[in-house]
């Protein structure tokens, strides 16, 4: 430590003062970073490297620790969402104001009543949310760092923009359901008035149908009716007219006159046998009447009591409708109807919270597009160069003048291959000029071999 004197001039009195060594060591400086495992694990979720955030300075630490939470809290987000989706899916449908009147209704039925149905929306929701982390963390480690500035540029949205659009896709996905819940209470109200109306529509419709098939029945009936009616009137009427025929015969045999009918005289004549002969002749056509009757009356009775039968079949059927009417308006309790009536119920608010789960969701991938670039990312930047080197990758640029700015063009090298490409070209090389050492030997031996012994070559 280094120390001088200094004079006081206030007081009059030397006093000694010492002069810190602000001057950071570098070594002190990374040997004291302590890294929490969660820290790491949010590192981790956005891709980062912790080999050299550890070697990095605080802020990049701090900077990667907060991309990694907004993608960690967004597959929480994403799996609580899809587990709401999920439940109006496999939920059991009913009138919204039985989900009003017990409350049980999204993921919290789960606490109460474990069954298939229930397992089954936990695990697609865990699978969502780590699909949707997932994607995320894709999308954000690989996304760059731009052009290193805190500006967004044309060319950085340019490229970023398919990036962004998947981001905006999920976090409509995820902001829906989420919007579903929040707005429960008021959807499940205007849900219900949808349900009793349409309810109240199909009976009507079931109301007008059956009634058109037993009019048609009872119009069919009416005539069976009639006819008979028509029969028994004809029988009541042949049975009073032999009860008066009847009386008439006593009055005569008695010697009274009713009405204007009989002799007067007493006793068995002639009148009173012709009476008791009409008498018999109507007693013998009642019985055949009955008979003949007894055939018609029974196939009419037949036929009224099958239609009888057929109207009480359809005021079952009607029932039967009815009921079928209110598990059909209970159906309206789906996820495409629930959005609709969302939409409607929450507004503005919906847009709200819509652009609250957008910004969460590409808020990392503007984060990094608006990040200077810090020392992390000049250390990564770095290592990938040295083993793309390591690895016999070497890239050149060559500046080529075009207009007014000129042109860069990259080249790579793979130095490796290109060692093998010489290695290759040396061997072919080499074996060619054997080949054709080969054949210049061979073209002297026969030219030698012609001119000694010439006849050997003349056919």
């Amino acid at each position: 430590m280094e120390k001088e004197l200094n004079t006081n001039q206030i007081q009059g009195e030397p006093k000694e003062t010492e002069i810190q060594n602000y001057n950071l060591d570098l070594n002190d400086y990374l040997k004291d970073t302590k890294v929490s495992l969660f820290t790491k694990f949010l590192w981790w979720c956005c891709g980062a490297d912790k080999k050299i955030l550890i070697k990095a300075t605080n802020y990049d630490r701090v900077k990667y620790a907060g991309i990694g939470a907004i993608v960690l809290v967004t597959g929480i987000l994403a799996a609580v969402s899809g587990g709401f989706a999920f439940s109006t899916i496999f939920a059991t449908k009913e009138m919204a104001v039985d989900k009003i009147n017990t409350g049980e209704d999204g993921m919290f039925s789960i606490l109460e009543s474990i069954d298939i149905s229930s397992i089954a929306v936990v695990i697609f929701a865990i699978f969502w949310g780590l699909m949707i982390f997932n994607i995320d963390r894709f999308i954000i480690s690989s996304t760059g760092k731009g052009d290193g500035t805190d500006k967004i540029t044309r060319g950085e949205l340019g490229r970023a923009f398919p990036r962004l659009l998947i981001a905006i896709i999920l976090g409509i996905t995820i902001s829906k359901p989420l919007e579903l819940k929040i707005f429960e209470s008021e959807i499940n109200a205007e849900l219900e008035q949808k349900q009793r109306d349409y309810q109240a529509e199909l009976d009507e419709k079931t109301t007008a149908k059956f009634d058109k098939l037993k009019k048609e029945l009872d119009e069919k009936r009416m005539p069976l009716r009639e006819k008979r009616n028509d029969l028994n009137k004809t029988l009541e009427e042949r049975r009073l007219e032999i009860l008066n025929l009847e009386e008439e015969l006593q009055y005569e045999i008695q010697g009274r006159v009713k009405g204007r009918k009989g002799s007067g005289r007493g006793g068995y004549g002639p009148a009173a046998k012709k009476i008791e002969q009409t008498l018999a002749k109507r007693t013998s056509e009642l019985e055949n009447l009955k008979l003949n009757y007894a055939v018609l009356q029974k196939e009419l009775g037949d036929e009224i009591k099958g239609i009888k039968l057929q109207i009480t079949e359809l005021d079952g059927e009607q029932k039967t409708e009815r009921i079928n009417n209110k598990k059909l308006a209970k159906g309206l309790d789906g996820l495409l109807q629930r959005i609709k009536i969302g939409d409607e119920v929450a507004g503005i608010i919906g847009y709200f919270l819509m652009a609250l789960l957008l910004s969460i969701e590409t808020g990392p991938l503007f984060f990094k597009m608006m990040m200077n670039k810090g020392p992390y990312d000049y250390m990564e930047e770095n290592l990938k160069n040295k083993i793309k080197a390591f690895n016999g990758i070497v890239i050149e640029y060559d500046f080529y003048p075009d207009g007014k700015n000129g042109k860069k063009i990259k080249k790579i090298n793979f130095l490796e291959v290109k060692a093998e490409e010489d290695i290759a070209k040396t061997r072919v090389a080499g074996q060619t000029e054997i080949n054709n050492s080969i054949i210049e030997s061979y073209k002297t031996s026969e030219i030698k071999n012609i001119k000694n012994n010439p006849e050997d070559y003349i056919s």
